[in-house]
């Protein structure tokens, strides 16, 4: 083979040169990349990490209410035990307060989260009376809860009308079909 002239030399080490350059800068490239990806990666982890040790800190804090539920169960109730149930305990605690009931109607529930019996109900009479109505419809035990309540002067200022809706959560009993 023939000795490369100088001209020939100089262009071989300029395009060895360039092909180098160009794979240092392909690497480079490459580096970068997997460095973004790695990083990226870490960041998750650590989301990941903190969303878990969040969830066993909550999971600590939940487990004294949870064993209060698992001790004090919802009672078992069908759909329409429920009803009348919360109908009788409602006009009840209305009558132990000395409040009148006004209006009362069994509301659809449209929850698939919890079996619940809905009343709307209006109730008339002293503020007192109604303080001692809610006091009386709601314990933890009770399962009930007040999902709305609007409360405004009556024709006669030293009584009120509350509107209210009470919603009493229960366990479905099972069918024996």
């Amino acid at each position: 083979m023939r000795s490369l002239a100088s001209n020939e030399r100089r262009l071989l080490v300029v395009f060895l040169s360039a092909v180098f350059v160009a794979g240092n800068l392909l690497l480079i490239r490459f580096w970068i990349d997997k460095k973004r990806d790695v990083e990226k990666s870490i960041i998750e982890s650590r989301t990941k990490l903190a969303e878990y040790s969040n969830l066993a800190s909550a999971a600590e804090l939940i487990m004294p209410a949870s064993q209060w539920i698992a001790s004090n169960p919802p009672p078992i109730f069908s759909a329409d035990e429920a009803n009348t149930k919360l109908l009788g305990e409602v006009r009840a605690s209305a009558d132990s307060a000395g409040l009148a009931i006004v209006e009362e109607s069994i509301m659809s529930t449209d929850s698939d989260l919890a079996a619940a019996a809905v009343l709307q109900t209006k109730v008339g009479g002293p503020f007192a009376g109604v303080a001692a109505f809610l006091f009386g419809l709601q314990s933890p035990t009770a399962w009930r809860s007040i999902d709305r309540i609007s409360i405004r002067s009556d024709k006669e200022p030293p009584n009120v009308i509350a509107e209210i809706v009470v919603r009493q959560h229960y366990n479905e009993k099972e069918s024996s079909l």
